[in-house]
């Protein structure tokens, strides 16, 4: 059966015709006496050069334009990550300051609270460092040091009075330094730095940089931790963060990417079990899986990494924040 064809779809079809019946016919003549020579070229096709002629020439100044400047894009992007390296290594220098500055310093507070637990019997000692109990446990005391049967100074009144004075005072200052010490607490979260096997458990085998390999036995740069242990090992977060990855990568087995603020990921490989997902959200300790040796292994170890844009940097210095540990792949880790 055929179908009616409308007058303006002939038109269309008389004209494509007309088009590809046309030819053009170029002839060159020789200066010396001889025949000329004719060649004779159907129009589409003499487009359709033209058109393949300019897409080819398009591609190849682009092509140039890229190549030419590929090495300054390059440059350039190298010094910014140089630059973000070195900030993010004076960040850390600071957060290690930090800590060293007020961890001693919450220790003294804490004995010094610690003090007022060994007081006179006859007097209740506060159980907490408040401006009111304080107040109180040493109007009782120079009350019961007044007494008729046990008289008392009137400078040695005014001597505990003042001291009372000078203690309230220092409470404020004593709030400011908690503050501090939570703020810092809270700024660390963030921060990739809580051992990532479970209580602090775990020998390392391998640190990051040149290493040999343990399949070829030649040298290559090991971009992580490798830390060893029995297999079914808790792993924990080593910050907050949301999960971007998990699953499974024929070298780094069961693996899992944690994506933390301040442009930080975190890598887990050899996982043998993994019990969050991709998009869920993971606060610093909770348990994300536990060791193993899948994908490409020698045994059974965790592979940690520590990740900055498109950079793998060296884990020691964040985990040193809150760690301590033999360098060289020796020992274990334990808690400060």
């Amino acid at each position: 059966m055929k179908f009616p064809v409308t007058r303006w779809v002939q038109k269309i079809l008389r004209s494509i015709r007309a088009v590809y019946s046309q030819h053009l016919t170029i002839k060159v003549v020789p200066e010396t006496a001889g025949e000329p020579v004719s060649f004779r070229i159907n129009i589409l096709v003499l487009l359709f050069a033209v058109g393949l002629l300019g897409v080819v020439f398009g591609g190849s100044t682009y092509l140039y334009h890229r190549v030419r400047t590929a090495p300054t894009i390059i440059t350039q992007q190298q010094s910014e990550l140089q630059n973000l390296q070195a900030n993010l290594d004076e960040a850390l220098q600071e957060l290690q300051a930090v800590l060293r500055t007020v961890r001693p310093l919450e220790e003294e507070i804490e004995i010094s609270a610690a003090g007022f637990g060994t007081a006179t019997p006859a007097v209740a000692t506060p159980a907490a460092l408040s401006r009111t109990q304080v107040s109180d446990f040493f109007q009782d005391l120079s009350r019961q040091k007044s007494g008729p049967d046990n008289p008392t100074s009137v400078r040695e009144v005014e001597e505990l009075r003042a001291f009372v004075r000078n203690l309230e005072s220092s409470l404020g200052t004593l709030g400011q330094t908690r503050s501090v010490l939570a703020m810092t607490d809270s700024y660390l979260r963030d921060v990739p730095h809580q051992w990532p096997v479970a209580n602090g458990l775990g020998v390392v085998t391998m640190e990051y940089g040149p290493n040999l390999h343990p399949f070829t036995g030649q040298w290559y740069l090991h971009k992580g931790f490798d830390i060893a242990g029995p297999p079914g090992l808790p792993l924990a977060a080593a910050a907050d963060g949301v999960v971007v990855d998990s699953s499974f990568d024929p070298g780094y087995g069961n693996n899992v990417i944690i994506r933390h603020r301040y442009g930080f990921h975190t890598r887990y490989a050899h996982l043998q079990q993994v019990f969050i997902r991709e998009g869920q959200r993971v606060s610093q300790g909770e348990r994300i899986g536990t060791l193993g040796s899948s994908g490409f292994s020698s045994g059974p170890h965790l592979h940690f990494e520590v990740i900055i844009g498109n950079e793998v940097l060296d884990p020691a210095p964040f985990l040193m924040i809150s760690n301590t540990f033999q360098r060289g792949g020796t020992a274990s880790s334990r808690r400060r």
